[in-house]
């Protein structure tokens, strides 16, 4: 009995134990599906970062490639650059040139880091003209390609006509409507540009379920290789069509809103939930206490903190869980409207350009902070928080990238 319990205990440690991490594991089964029988011959090891850098090493221990890096990425890049100048191979969008040794040669020890922090690959356009007919075969080798040239933030765009085809089903539009709305496969890239809607639809509801499958797949094949798959921010582009939807269900509330008691009833039927949609300027935020706003959208970044902290300040007065997004383009609108306030204020004094500025800079420094944003918001306010919210963008970035 003794002797069992001993050997069952023994199979357990052992099965715990040789369990390979997931990181390692992931820059395997690459491996195999790039040069399959080879995994046996190299060994995976994972090593810290270098000066915060991404960083991979390439050697040789008894007879095996020894392949180190501080994550699946940086282990794909040892990888590919052992096959280039070790092995005098190649591996392309055009073809791969993969002429190996039954017995690989042993490298020249190399040490190295990977340049930028965030390395970006694909656009709309990349993915129109030459991804738009890819099957998940043909991603598969895309998605090693890039693993094996560094990239650790795709842009992940496959399955986004059922995300828009979702939307749109909840806003009233029917099912042949929605699918009229998009467009055809290899003209999604000037679609997600703003730049039209139908051309080439309606899109097949076949198209859009096989494609919520295959950009499943594709993320989670991008996780497993400790990838950030990114989404392209949303620009406001709506459906032509919306307007019809929602006749009566958007109001406005700005200066320019003329006679005065236009404006006040506009107001006053936004209070009273007959409209629910309000598009406004800063002056909205001033005095106005509506219990029952669930969101609050900044279509541009506010010229002050505390603008940002009284705007937001509106939604979930309730009591009830509601959401603010801020839209910020540091190199378009946004950095014109901020140049121009500043010039602005130069003509009043240059005490007055100085205090603009320095607002301006507290909203630049809370939208790029790595901090929770509830936080840095408390701490705008003269409190200090340790904990963490757990629910802003920041927050729930680093609670993915822990994973």
């Amino acid at each position: 009995m003794k002797l069992k319990l001993l050997l069952l205990s023994f199979i357990l440690v052992c099965t715990t134990g040789c369990k390979k991490d997931p990181r390692i594991q992931a820059a395997y089964d690459l491996i195999e599906r790039v040069t399959p029988g080879y995994g046996n011959q190299f060994k995976l090891e994972l090593m810290e970062p270098v000066d915060g850098m991404d960083a991979y090493e390439i050697t040789s221990d008894n007879g095996k490639v020894v392949l180190r890096g501080n994550n699946t990425v940086s282990l794909a890049t040892a990888f590919n650059q052992y096959l280039k100048y070790t092995c005098d191979a190649h591996v392309s969008w055009f073809g791969n040139q993969l002429d190996l040794p039954e017995q690989l040669p042993m490298p020249v020890p190399v040490k190295n880091t990977i340049n930028g922090k965030y390395r970006v690959y694909m656009n709309y356009c990349t993915v129109s003209y030459s991804a738009a007919w890819w099957d998940w075969e043909r991603w598969q080798r895309e998605l090693d390609f890039m693993a094996m040239n560094s990239i650790n933030m795709p842009l992940s765009v496959v399955g986004l006509e059922a995300v828009w085809y979702n939307t749109l089903l909840k806003h009233k539009f029917t099912d042949e409507e929605a699918r009229r709305f998009l467009a055809g496969p290899g003209h999604f890239a000037w679609q997600w540009m703003q730049n039209l809607q139908s051309y080439g639809g309606p899109l097949p509801k076949s198209w859009i379920d096989k494609h919520i499958v295959l950009g499943k797949q594709i993320i989670d094949r991008e996780l497993e290789l400790g990838m950030q798959p990114i989404q392209q921010g949303f620009s406001g582009y709506v459906p032509r069509e919306l307007k019809e939807k929602y006749p009566d269900d958007v109001t406005r509330y700005h200066s320019r809103v003329k006679p005065e008691r236009r404006k006040k009833q506009l107001l006053f039927d936004f209070l009273q939930s007959k409209r629910k949609i309000m598009i406004a300027t800063s002056a909205f935020s001033m005095g106005i206490d509506v219990a029952d706003i669930e969101l609050v959208v900044h279509f541009n970044a506010p010229i002050s903190m505390t603008d940002y902290i009284q705007q937001i300040g509106r939604a979930g007065r309730d009591g009830r869980k509601a959401h603010c997004v801020l839209f910020y383009d540091q190199n378009g609108d946004d950095d014109a409207i901020s140049n121009s306030l500043i010039k602005k204020s130069k003509k009043q004094s240059a005490k007055a350009a100085k205090t603009i500025k320095s607002k301006l800079n507290q909203v630049h420094d809370f939208i790029h902070s790595d901090n929770c944003m509830v936080n840095d918001i408390l701490k705008y306010q003269g409190q200090h928080e340790t904990k963490t919210c757990k629910r802003c963008t920041v927050c729930a970035q680093k609670r993915r990238n822990s994973k």
